[in-house]
C-alpha cells in the first residue's frame, strides 16, 4: 500500500498475505458486502498501541470497510490532487469482487477473518512498522 495512515506514517500492515491468494484470480462470485455504517477511528499518537490500533482498523477497513471508512483512515499524503478520481460506485464494485476472490480462495467471509494479533517494530516517535496476523 502506498498510502498509509497519517497516525501511522510508512507502517507496514502486513495484508500483503491476500495479496498472494489473489494472484491470478478472475471475476468471481461472493457476498462479502461492505460495511454499512464507520468504524472509529484509532487513537492518535505515535505509541505502540497507536500503531496497533491502526493496524487492526486497516487490517478491518480492508476486509469489510466501506470506502469512507477507507477514506477516514488515509493521511493528507493519500490525497487525489490530479484532478481525475474513480466513481465510488466502482471502487465499492471492486471492493466487493476483490472480497468475493478472498472468500473464494480462502473458503470463508472476510467478515469471519479474525486478526490474531498485531507485531511492531522499529516503532519511533514518527515511524513503525505493524504486521497483523490473521485467522486463516
Amino acid at each position: 500500500m502506498r498510502c498509509m495512515p497519517a497516525l501511522a506514517r510508512r507502517a507496514f500492515v502486513g495484508i500483503s498475505v491476500f495479496a498472494v491468494f489473489m494472484g491470478g484470480c478472475g471475476s468471481t462470485k461472493g457476498s462479502a458486502q461492505p460495511s454499512t455504517g464507520t468504524f472509529a477511528l484509532p487513537p492518535a499518537g505515535n505509541s505502540v498501541a497507536s500503531l496497533e490500533a491502526t493496524a487492526r482498523a486497516w487490517a478491518r477497513a480492508f476486509l469489510v470497510g466501506s470506502v469512507d471508512d477507507i477514506h477516514a483512515l488515509q493521511g493528507p499524503e493519500c490525497k487525489n490532487d490530479s484532478g481525475t478520481t474513480i466513481p465510488v460506485s466502482t471502487v465499492n464494485l471492486y471492493a466487493r469482487g476483490l472480497r468475493a476472490a478472498l472468500q473464494k480462495k480462502l473458503g470463508r467471509r472476510p467478515d469471519r477473518i479474525a486478526v490474531i494479533r498485531v507485531d511492531t517494530r522499529n516503532v519511533t516517535s514518527t515511524t513503525g512498522e505493524a504486521l497483523v496476523v490473521y485467522d486463516l
